[in-house]
């Protein structure tokens, strides 16, 4: 069967040829009505996507889709626009130090500002060039 995309949601995690392009939701407030996540079309793209390799699997340096990749790029296939709210800077009164929208280079998965205690191998997380 054909799936019907939500093209709204899906545009900020492609590139122009279709591809995830490593932008990711930065979760500092998730809501979630589960129903969706626990829908058989979830399930099968999960399945999918883990029987590709393409998830983390032990100590990784962010190779590997996670739980967040995984969200924003299940989403369109899941719900439309009109379903998900985007909270904006000062909606709610904590926010990452990284914008929503950019993909990271994976040197490190370690914030030293945040007190992490396994960042001395390699430097903190820098936005890709």
């Amino acid at each position: 069967p054909k799936l019907k995309v939500d093209a709204a949601l899906r545009r900020p995690f492609v590139d122009s040829r279709g591809r995830y392009n490593g932008k990711y939701y930065y979760n500092n407030l998730e809501v979630v009505r589960l129903h969706a996540f626990r829908s058989r079309l979830s399930w099968s793209l999960f399945v999918a996507v883990d029987q590709s390799g393409a998830f983390m699997h032990g100590p990784t340096h962010k190779q590997n889709l996670g739980d967040a990749d995984f969200r924003s790029m299940a989403l369109p296939y899941l719900l439309n626009a009109n379903q998900v709210l985007k909270m904006g800077k000062g909606m709610i009164p904590y926010h990452h130090p990284a914008p929503w929208d950019q993909p990271y280079s994976h040197s490190s998965h370690c914030v030293p500002e945040l007190g992490s205690t396994a960042c001395h191998e390699r430097g903190p997380l820098t936005p890709a060039t």
